[in-house]
């Protein structure tokens, strides 16, 4: 059972998926198969979402094409498998800070011989019972999608390590934090964050890893695709919806004025 996430990277396509931070309704999953993405990536490190919240939309998710990623809080390894066993594809960890990290997360969502995770029966991820333990352990270990955010200058200076630890499927520079980390008097996206990502596209590209990233806009996401990113989550729900709604507003003030 693979996910269209994995498939598209498999075939070295690009993949195009958003993130959901705010709203967390019953019929974002569908909105967004329609719209066209790849996959969902449902943001639990900077959301006030819960683990209920996260079920639900992992079972709607379910019903359609698209792949599920869940992007745990900073430091809490115990989400893992709670995602995963409420049904998530895969997993973001943020503010991965070294090789170490990355083993413990790997630990954390991979079950034996690879990891630790442990294994319960009858639920989200076998399809309630409708797959053997072995056919489980053998898809997941296979399938389950991890990504590791670089967020830190430690990180930065190990990505070379980091991303050829086995098990890692994708490097994930978070631009934002990056920009904290190494240029906080810039308070934006200085030179020096651009050069961290392509930095981080480098190492990918030499350890056969996928890149992603997160952007703003679709000029954004062409200009990085064009420098090796292949897996793109094009602005978030709340940003996209500002946006419309503030362009929106303003074309019907200018156009009521102009009357």
């Amino acid at each position: 059972m693979g996910t269209t996430l994995r498939a598209k990277l498999d075939r070295g396509e690009v993949a195009v998926g958003h993130m959901v931070s705010e709203f967390w309704t019953r019929g974002i999953a569908k909105v967004l198969e329609v719209a066209g993405f790849d996959f969902v990536l449902f943001d639990l490190e900077h959301s006030g979402a819960s683990m209920s919240d996260l079920a639900d939309q992992l079972a709607w998710t379910k019903a359609t094409s698209l792949t599920s990623i869940v992007r745990i809080p900073a430091g809490m390894n115990a989400y893992v498998s709670r995602a995963l066993d409420a049904g998530a594809d895969g997993i973001m960890v943020p503010q991965v800070d070294s090789v170490e990290d990355v083993r413990a997360a790997i630990r954390a969502a991979k079950y034996p011989p690879l990891g630790r995770r442990g294994m319960t029966h009858v639920g989200a991820h076998d399809d309630f019972g409708q797959r053997s333990t072995g056919e489980v352990l053998a898809n997941a270990n296979r399938e389950t999608i991890l990504i590791v955010q670089i967020e830190t200058a430690n990180a930065l200076a190990g990505v070379d390590s980091i991303v050829r630890e086995p098990g890692v499927d994708i490097a994930w520079p978070g631009p934002v934090d990056l920009g904290v980390a190494l240029a906080p008097e810039s308070g934006g996206r200085a030179e020096i964050v651009d050069e961290a990502i392509i930095r981080v596209v480098d190492a990918c590209r030499s350890a056969g890893r996928v890149a992603g990233l997160q952007v703003n806009d679709a000029s954004e996401a062409v200009a990085f695709i064009r420098r090796g990113v292949r897996c793109i989550s094009l602005n978030k729900d709340v940003g996209i919806y500002l946006d419309a709604c503030q362009k929106a507003v303003s074309a019907t003030r200018e156009e009521a004025g102009a009357k």
